[in-house]
């Protein structure tokens, strides 16, 4: 039996008797069906991931627990990769508490490396009528072909605090650093101010500046890394019910740069879709596309598709 499947055994057998310890605790379940989600970039590095799961309680999208399969697929021209991940997701929102508890664990397998664990999570409370604070983590696979080779990590935290200004005004504030298992860092710092100007159509103006830094430019693991970076960008933003599914759709405009290049046009584009959270049969798609102009080299471009659909039962 492989390592993967040892664990997966395991898992299996600990979410099965994990209903048998609530005694007394009767919880919908649902189903994850298979979905998809596909990205490539301007090189044509392209990913591909399918996913199904099991929750053996939920409440609705924002509330459940459960196991999650994934099979994955990474390619760039004739050279390709494939693996598998298990995964322990928990997801908890408490609206009146102004509080999010989410976190996941998985066991992430790739026949080019070694095997690797990952974890996800995200931690956000009200602190007060116009204050909320939040921390996020991650680690996870740098998805890039030297790097998926080499078996490079990045392991991030990050601290938010959002200040509501006035009502149509909330300011954003986080900062945080990525720890590349090859040995470099990157501080993060990153500004959101929304404005809602329309509320009563769901529109808003974004302003939107992200700046970082890399302490080690001299590895080799693939990964975009200039020793600093800087982009400000100008978005639109309209959120609106239409025949009983909740839309998004985002675009934005700005410049950044990386190193000492010139500043160069970049432009965002995003769109989802989703029923309602608490609705028996939950679907949410999601398509986006961003570039931005090369300074003595090619565009940046990234372009992602997804899609989900999950059936309490």
């Amino acid at each position: 039996m492989t390592d993967f499947k040892r664990t997966l055994a395991r898992w299996i057998v600990g979410m099965a008797l994990l209903p048998a310890l609530c005694v007394g605790a009767v919880h919908a379940q649902a189903l994850y069906v298979p979905s998809i989600s596909k990205a490539s970039f301007g090189d044509g590095f392209k990913s591909e991931k399918y996913k199904t799961g099991y929750y053996s309680r939920y409440q609705n999208a924002d509330n459940f627990a459960g196991l999650e399969f994934g099979r994955h697929r990474f390619g760039l021209g004739n050279w390709n990769t494939q693996g598998e991940q298990l995964t322990y997701i928990s997801k908890q929102t408490h609206v009146e508490e102004g509080s999010v508890r989410n976190l996941s664990v998985g066991y992430n397998t790739l026949d080019a490396s070694q095997a690797v664990w990952t974890a996800e999570g995200t931690f956000s409370q009200r602190l007060n009528a116009v204050l909320t604070g939040e921390i996020t983590f991650n680690r996870d696979r740098v998805e890039v072909q030297q790097a998926l080779v080499s078996r490079v990590l990045a392991n991030s935290v990050n601290l938010s605090l959002e200040h509501r200004v006035v009502e149509p005004l909330r300011v954003q504030w986080t900062m945080g650093e990525t720890r590349y298992t090859d040995g470099n860092h990157r501080p993060v710092f990153k500004m959101k101010a929304t404005y809602d100007v329309l509320p009563a159509y769901g529109m808003n103006l974004q302003l939107r500046s992200r700046y970082f830094k890399n302490t080690d430019t001299h590895v080799t693991s693939g990964y975009f890394n200039p020793y600093r970076f800087v982009e400000n960008m100008g978005a639109l933003e309209v959120n609106r019910q239409l025949n009983g599914w909740d839309v998004s759709g985002s675009m934005g405009y700005g410049r950044q740069a990386g190193g000492d290049d010139a500043k160069t046009l970049a432009k965002a584009f995003e769109f989802s879709a989703a029923t309602p959270v608490a609705h028996r049969v939950y679907v949410k798609t999601k398509a986006g596309y961003f570039r931005s102009l090369g300074f003595g080299g090619p565009d940046f471009i990234y372009r992602y598709v997804s899609e989900e659909v999950v059936v309490q039962f």
